[in-house]
């Protein structure tokens, strides 16, 4: 099995792995709120995927991610991404008209990254986002992304329909008081499961070319 293939199968089942859980949270739960760790654990897996085999043009820079970077341009002609970006990362992120999502604006490079993921699933624009990032995926992917994937592509367009379209509450509710991991640590032990999922899919090719 070729790296690409290994790489984007991990990130695919990662993403899965993350919107079963988040799933499972909303099934016990009227709303979950955007700080609990399996929201936040969900848009980092998407973001993984988003930003996994751009174009150099559109690599990550100190100021925006990939997948932001992505939207920025994908904002020049297409308006649901226009509003999300500058709502995010334009002027109106600093606006009174975005009041409701100043508290995500942070330094933190791990919330900035994840930050248009978030605010697009709560004003349910994300999965309208992808379907369009995925039908110029030429444009902004090589051919080694799980975006222009033959399979993984179309699999993960269709992973965003379920956790997108849960309630998803900016308000504190009381069980998110419960000390959650930070969005940092979470990257970490993304980081950590990608990894041995990689080593798994890996190991499982070799056993079945020995046979």
């Amino acid at each position: 099995m070729e790296q690409r293939e290994i790489q984007c199968e991990a990130l695919i089942n990662k993403c899965k792995q993350e919107a079963k859980q988040l799933a499972e949270l909303a099934a016990t739960k009227n709303k979950v709120h955007w700080s609990q760790s399996s929201f936040v654990s969900f848009c980092i897996s998407v973001e993984e995927v988003l930003s996994y085999g751009v174009r150099k043009r559109y690599a990550t820079s100190k100021q925006l991610s990939s997948s932001a970077k992505i939207l920025a341009d994908l904002g020049r002609r297409f308006p649901v991404a226009a509003a999300t970006f500058d709502k995010c990362y334009g002027a109106k992120s600093h606006s009174s008209s975005s009041e409701d999502y100043a508290h995500l604006v942070t330094s933190s490079t791990t919330e900035r990254r994840i930050l248009w993921l978030r605010v697009a699933i709560i004003e349910n624009s994300l999965v309208t986002i992808v379907n369009e990032i995925i039908k110029n995926a030429d444009k902004y992917y090589t051919e080694y992304s799980a975006i222009c994937h033959p399979v993984y592509g179309e699999v993960f367009g269709y992973l965003l329909d379920g956790p997108c379209s849960i309630r998803v509450s900016r308000l504190k509710i009381a069980d998110t008081a419960i000390s959650s991991p930070t969005p940092a640590e979470i990257v970490k032990r993304h980081n950590k499961v990608l990894s041995v999922s990689v080593c798994k899919i890996q190991q499982d090719g070799q056993s079945q070319t020995s046979t």
